[in-house]
């Protein structure tokens, strides 16, 4: 949101932005290694093809956020803020729906605190 308020309320110069995008990027690199494990972990006889999917749907949506940012003005950082804002907010509904799903399941939810996270 804080990426978003810049370009709607006068915008930021190149060294914010510069450094917006590094601290967004930085926060990603952190979160998606783990947020893949933790997705993939329920698929330990299909891990090929569950991270075949996860990699496709990565790409696919990638795909769409970038289009959706072609649509508009190139000149202007709010399409680029909005779809950044976007993902990041639809990504918190789609981490539930997959927890609810595992625990209607009966599958054991992964958390930082579960002994032997990622050892089997």
């Amino acid at each position: 949101m804080l990426f978003l308020i810049g370009p709607l309320f006068g915008g930021y110069g190149l060294s914010t932005t510069i450094g917006l995008f590094f601290l967004f990027l930085a926060c990603v690199g952190i979160a998606g290694p783990n947020a893949s494990g933790l997705a993939l972990a329920p698929f330990e006889e299909n891990a090929g093809t569950a991270s075949a999917l996860l990699g496709f749907l990565q790409t696919g949506i990638g795909a769409l956020a970038t289009a959706a940012v072609g649509l508009f003005d190139s000149r202007e950082m709010w399409p680029t803020a909005t779809v950044l804002m976007v993902t990041s907010f639809s990504s918190l509904p789609a981490l539930l729906w997959g927890c609810l799903g595992m625990a209607k399941r009966g599958e054991r939810i992964l958390t930082a605190s579960s002994p032997n996270l990622g050892v089997h």
